[in-house]
């Protein structure tokens, strides 16, 4: 009798290949299901593949520019909150001198009142973002204003010192301040004193800002510059009328020009507190073109998105059905490949 040649790695090579086919088909499937687009784009698209890439270049642009726009966003929120705090300073320091002016002026109480004015607006205008300081235009690694306290300080109040001395003809120390009148010093803080608060003094006593403000793209093409530092007229008033409190509670002036200079620092403030409001005004104008530009933003990657999904995007539920069948051929191959392997010779004789 002739036996012919019987094997079964025919069929378990036919259905390992069928099974490795279907299990790649399954892979990309899955893949599909989970991101909602085509696994192999190129091979989805061919020719239109570059448009593509070009939308999701678009998209993650967008994005970059919307998550810039959010930390924009919370420094400028750093820095009206630090503006508010100066004008809620300035306001209670008005209070408290008001009541004070028209009594006795005490050199202890004219040093209590602009220790605190400056404490206020130095904790404030050096307010700092992610280590920067707001305030300090293009300078961000520059305090805006100098601590009133050591070497700095010292500097400036030599500065006045030396007006005082070239206006008066005498100290600010010298028994002969208690004659000046208040016409005088009016005239003083008018002139000299006012003189220390320049743009170039200023510069050069008092802050490290610039006048430069920080930029930023707020869009694809829109560029906007932070318009408030601590040159900005407010910041000087109310410092000048601090650093005026300082400086005459440890002359030898009289009550008269004491309240001379209590007046002038009152008068400052309330100007001060104007140009704070102006300042914050302008500060608003732009958290509102970033606002506006976050919305528009968000309109334009809508429309990106729903361009790219009519390129690259699949339809859930076909893939989900797909997906089940494979399932189902996958585990038939799986059931054939085992019955195969099971098979012993003795089956064919």
């Amino acid at each position: 009798m002739k036996l012919d040649f019987v094997g079964t790695y025919a069929f378990n090579r036919s259905l390992q290949v069928n099974s490795a086919g279907l299990q790649r088909e399954l892979s990309k499937v899955q893949t599909e299901l989970a991101t909602g687009r085509v696994a192999d784009i190129g091979s989805a698209l061919g020719y239109q593949t570059s448009r593509s890439v070009n939308l999701e270049a678009q998209i993650d642009l967008f994005d970059q520019i919307k998550s810039f726009n959010g930390v924009l966003t919370n420094r400028l929120t750093t820095m009206q909150d630090a503006m508010n705090s100066i004008v809620d300073g300035a306001n209670g320091f008005m209070g408290e001198m008001g009541a004070a002016i028209g009594g006795h002026m005490d050199r202890s109480v004219l040093q209590g009142f602009g220790d605190k004015l400056l404490g206020t607006v130095t904790q404030f205008a050096n307010a700092t973002f992610n280590g920067e300081y707001v305030f300090s235009g293009v300078n961000t690694d520059v305090k805006a204003v100098i601590d009133f306290q050591g070497a700095d300080w010292d500097a400036a109040k030599q500065e006045i010192e030396d007006a005082f001395q070239a206006h008066f003809g005498f100290a600010s120390s010298d028994a002969q301040a208690a004659t000046i009148t208040k016409t005088d010093m009016e005239t003083f803080i008018d002139g000299p004193y006012a003189d220390l608060f320049n743009d170039t003094n200023w510069n050069q006593m008092w802050s490290g800002a610039s006048d430069r403000g920080v930029r930023s793209r707020i869009s694809s093409r829109e560029i906007v510059e932070n318009p408030v530092t601590a040159n900005d007229a407010g910041f000087r008033k109310v410092v000048s009328a601090g650093v005026l409190l300082q400086f005459m509670a440890g002359t030898s002036a009289g009550g008269n020009a004491l309240n001379a200079a209590a007046e002038s620092a009152m008068t400052q403030s309330a100007n001060g507190l104007n140009d704070l409001a102006n300042s914050q005004g302008r500060l608003g104008v732009i958290e509102q073109r970033v606002s506006d530009a976050q919305d528009r933003i968000a309109i334009q990657k809508n429309l990106l998105n729903e361009q790219l999904n009519s390129l690259i995007g699949v339809d859930q539920y076909e893939v989900a059905t797909r997906l089940n069948q494979l399932v189902i051929n996958l585990e038939a191959s799986y059931a054939a490949s085992s019955k195969i392997q099971s098979l012993s010779l003795m089956n064919y004789l």
